[in-house]
């Protein structure tokens, strides 16, 4: 390097104040990290009274800290979305095995209004052949409802208690009447509008294929 090129060098160091230093700290974010090690005894910085004040390591230690403490929580939300999706799987799984086993049309009500609660940990289960409610729009295949204010008819007795419910248009097969399979529960986060409904369609799917083949029979 010429004399005068050190010369330049060394003024822009000289040159350099804080908005200089924190640019070029931007630009090298990993600097502290590789030279931590160097620069520890010169940032253990006591005042003249012997107490101990802050230094930059306070600051890296609490950054990682708040980065670890991130990082933790998500995990701990994909942790709980994965164990709560394989609870939602393993309820849809049996509950249409046991559909799918119903050896009479009466059989098949009577597992939907008697076994399909304790399955879905729900309180009412209900086949409604009527008009689909006001909840669907358009060609909605499933309609969830949470922390519901309202009474909801298709509950019976239980209407004014239900707080979270799901509905299953299962009127998609041909000249099938118009159909739906209702869910209700007291638990008003039970159902909640921004949930997954890919296993409830493939429920509703399992219900539509068995209910056409049991009206089906009944009226041959």
């Amino acid at each position: 390097m010429k004399p005068r090129d050190r010369e330049i060098n060394a003024k822009k160091k000289q040159d350099m104040g804080p908005r200089e230093i924190v640019a070029w700290l931007n630009n090298n974010p990993n600097f502290f990290q590789e030279y931590f090690s160097e620069l520890e005894e010169s940032l253990s910085l006591t005042s003249q009274s012997g107490e101990r004040i802050a230094d930059i390591r306070d600051y890296i230690l609490k950054k990682l800290r708040t980065e670890i403490g991130r990082k933790q929580a998500r995990e701990d939300r994909l942790i709980k979305a994965a164990r709560e999706n394989n609870i939602i799987q393993d309820r849809i799984l049996k509950a249409s095995l046991m559909i799918l086993k119903a050896d009479s049309y009466e059989s098949f009500l009577n597992l939907i209004t008697e076994k399909l609660p304790d399955i879905f940990a729900v309180e009412v289960a209900t086949l409604c052949f009527d008009e689909l409610p006001k909840l669907f729009q358009g060609h909605q295949r499933i309609v969830l409802c949470a922390n519901i204010s309202q009474n909801i008819d298709v509950f019976s007795s239980l209407s004014f208690e239900i707080k979270s419910c799901a509905f299953l248009n299962l009127g998609q097969g041909k000249d099938q009447c118009p159909c739906f399979l209702a869910l209700g529960s007291i638990n008003p986060n039970s159902f909640l509008p921004n949930q997954g409904t890919e296993l409830l369609n493939f429920f509703a799917d399992i219900l539509e294929v068995c209910l056409s083949k049991w009206v089906e029979s009944k009226s041959q």
